[in-house]
């Protein structure tokens, strides 16, 4: 097990500056999304029909967290790589990922429109799963956590298209 005092020296070695960079990025994306997705998140999104295996809306808010410290780590690996071995292609994968992830969102609370947003998610699952198996030769861990995501872009393909048919 590892103790409080290890992990502590952990963060503490962490470079800072691509940390700095990891979240600025992650955080630039999240404010832009929000901007993006207008009042349609909370308005619009609480009047629609949700299928029996929808989150409660507080739900929704943890799983956007969760996604944005797993976007920050994953670009703080990717920054972090030694000279020489840094891939900038992955580094564009995951910006590509993150504006796409935005357009999906204006498509189901910009538009309110559940079937934009359930036809639009289908490519995305597609990309977010080539991206994964890219950044998997690059860097395993931030694979895994694509791998994770792309679980939950399955789920969240089934709860789409629910919504479409309820909506």
């Amino acid at each position: 097990m590892t103790s409080p005092g290890n992990i502590l020296a952990r963060v503490m070695s962490l470079n800072k500056k691509h940390l700095m960079q990891a979240v600025l990025f992650a955080s630039f994306f999240a404010i832009a999304e929000s901007i993006i997705a207008g009042d349609g998140v909370g308005d619009w999104f609480g009047t629609i029909s949700q299928p029996g295996y929808s989150l409660p809306i507080w739900g929704w808010g943890i799983v956007g967290g969760l996604y944005y410290v797993a976007m920050t780590v994953i670009l703080y690996r990717l920054f972090d790589q030694k000279i020489g071995t840094k891939d900038n292609k992955a580094i564009w994968l995951i910006a590509l990922l993150m504006i796409y992830n935005g357009l999906w969102n204006y498509l189901l609370f910009g538009l309110d429109s559940t079937l934009l947003a359930f036809v639009g998610l289908i490519p995305f699952v597609i990309y977010v799963f080539f991206v994964m198996t890219y950044i998997y030769y690059k860097d395993r861990v931030s694979g895994w956590i694509l791998l994770i995501y792309v679980f939950w872009l399955l789920y969240d393909l089934y709860w789409t298209y629910g919504l479409w048919r309820l909506n």
